[in-house]
């Protein structure tokens, strides 16, 4: 369970724990409570998209940086060389690792990305729309990746905002492939998440772990199992050379 806002995830925990639960599936916030890590230590435990190092357990995760990188990729193939990203914090293990990508994508090419092009910062609307516009503004990139979900929603959302002509004035990168992405702007470029891959995967390696059944072909039940899903890349209509 990821901790979010003001209040603690604890609580939430230990009506769980009350309840009879057996193990848990988390996306772990940045620095849990030691009350949340007491009880999450009390039992299995999985992390999934995120992981702390810190925390030992299995975990079920996105492989951010090749993801990134394919679709920086992308972009610097149709020729752009101001590409903007708009991510998650760079403290999380998410946000590191999609940064890390886009600059490997760059130096593979020979390029240094422009560090006021990039923007790491929690997925509120208010803070996406600014540092478009601030980039807008000052260095006016010719595409923009968003490094997140909510990231994506919101940057859409100043886009359009803005008026700003997609793909012919900006080429635009989504992370998620949502039900609106077909239709917004005539299809949005997007990475595509194996959400579905995550949950089974993540919740059948509970069930083995609490039951202590575990198939004749998987790893032995004491080997913490790390496993990293790409991404796909899904070409539309927002972006352009």
């Amino acid at each position: 369970m990821a901790e979010q806002g003001p209040q603690p995830a604890h609580p939430h925990l230990q009506t769980l724990v009350g309840a009879g639960a057996a193990g848990l599936i988390i996306v772990p916030t940045l620095t849990p409570t030691p009350e949340s890590l007491a009880i999450i230590q009390r039992l299995p435990f999985i992390q999934v998209i995120r992981h702390l190092p810190n925390l030992s357990s299995d975990y079920f995760v996105y492989d951010d940086e090749a993801g990134m990188r394919t679709a920086t990729e992308h972009l610097l193939a149709l020729g752009h060389r101001r590409i903007a990203y708009v991510g998650t914090l760079a403290a999380l293990s998410t946000g590191a690792r999609r940064l890390a990508g886009f600059h490997r994508a760059h130096r593979d090419a020979g390029l240094e990305a422009d560090p006021r092009l990039i923007a790491t910062l929690p997925p509120s609307a208010d803070g996406v729309g600014h540092a478009l516009r601030d980039m807008l503004t000052r260095s006016r990139p010719t595409a923009v990746i968003a490094g997140g979900s909510r990231i994506t929603v919101a940057l859409l959302a100043a886009i359009d905002d803005a008026g700003i002509v997609v793909p012919d004035a900006l080429s635009v990168i989504g992370f998620g492939d949502h039900a609106w992405s077909t239709w917004w702007r005539g299809g949005l470029t997007t990475l595509g998440l194996p959400i579905r891959e995550l949950a089974a995967e993540s919740g059948a390696l509970l069930v083995e772990r609490v039951t202590g059944v575990r198939s004749d072909d998987a790893p032995p039940i004491d080997t913490p199992r790390h496993v990293s899903h790409p991404l796909k890349l899904i070409v539309r209509r927002t972006t352009q050379q």
